[in-house]
């Protein structure tokens, strides 16, 4: 289905590393699986508030509130599927 797109192999594989990540964070609260979800999906995240917002200090703070949030709530999530790549 994705054979026709460059890299689409890169990036399931990121997609699958980053769930794997999630996994970890939620099963073991590895630190280390945390800050790679950070990294992966914080330019996403970020990038998104800012569109909405039109204001950087607002993004950053609505990002950092994300992150709070999932480092809060991980173990809450039903379906980590469902989490956007």
């Amino acid at each position: 289905m994705l054979s026709g797109i460059p890299h689409a192999g890169t990036l399931l594989d990121r997609v699958s590393d980053l769930h794997q990540h999630f996994e970890q964070f939620v099963s073991e609260g590895s630190q280390s699986s945390f800050g790679h979800l950070v990294d992966g999906y914080c330019g996403l995240v970020f990038g998104t508030a800012l569109r909405r917002m039109g204001d950087t200090q607002l993004a950053e703070e609505v990002t950092q509130d994300v992150f709070t949030k999932l480092a809060e709530k991980a173990g809450t999530i039903r379906h980590p599927n469902s989490l956007g790549a």
